[in-house]
């Protein structure tokens, strides 16, 4: 029998891409069941429960199974390789839907949102602005006597290694 999408009930690693040739977004998963998978997929698009991601699919959008795992596949082993297809698409210059980066640690999604999330931090201080120097004029004034004794140990540490350093003690 001929596997095809329609009727592969099995696990694997597919891809959705868009039938408008003119779109070049992918989108990569991993299932147990692709058949039911599939009819998630197809539900959410009717529902617009991810416009971001069907939107960028357009009108209709095709599966393709990029490899079939064998039935005792474990879950960690699935998301890993799910993982390494995004990557390597990702290097592959392709435009990728995918939010969410299996077996991703919060480090991983921290440096590669970097920028994202500096912007993200800018606009807020921007839009908070004298919320934050308020806050910091209050904080000063509360904490000015510890601010002093730091700066007194600062300078004498630095007068210390300044004597080390040209060889006095």
């Amino acid at each position: 029998m001929m596997i095809t999408i329609n009727n592969y009930k099995g696990k694997c690693i597919y891809k959705l891409y868009s039938d408008n040739i003119h779109i070049k977004h992918i989108y990569i998963g991993s299932t147990t069941n692709l058949q039911n998978r599939i009819k998630n997929h197809t539900f959410r698009k009717r529902h617009n429960l991810i416009p971001k991601l069907y939107d960028n699919l357009g009108d209709s959008f095709s599966c393709e199974i990029i490899e079939i795992l064998p039935e005792d596949t474990t879950k960690e082993v699935m998301l890993k390789k799910e993982r390494t297809y995004i990557e390597l698409y990702k290097n592959m210059n392709h435009s990728l839907l995918n939010q969410c980066i299996p077996t991703r640690s919060r480090y991983e999604r921290k440096c590669d949102n970097r920028e994202k999330h500096n912007e993200s931090r800018r606009k807020t201080y921007e839009r908070n602005k004298e919320h934050y120097l308020k806050k910091k004029k209050e904080w000063y004034h509360k904490n000015k006597e510890r601010i002093k004794e730091q700066k007194k140990r600062k300078k004498e540490i630095n007068k210390i290694e300044t004597n080390i350093n040209n060889g006095e003690e």
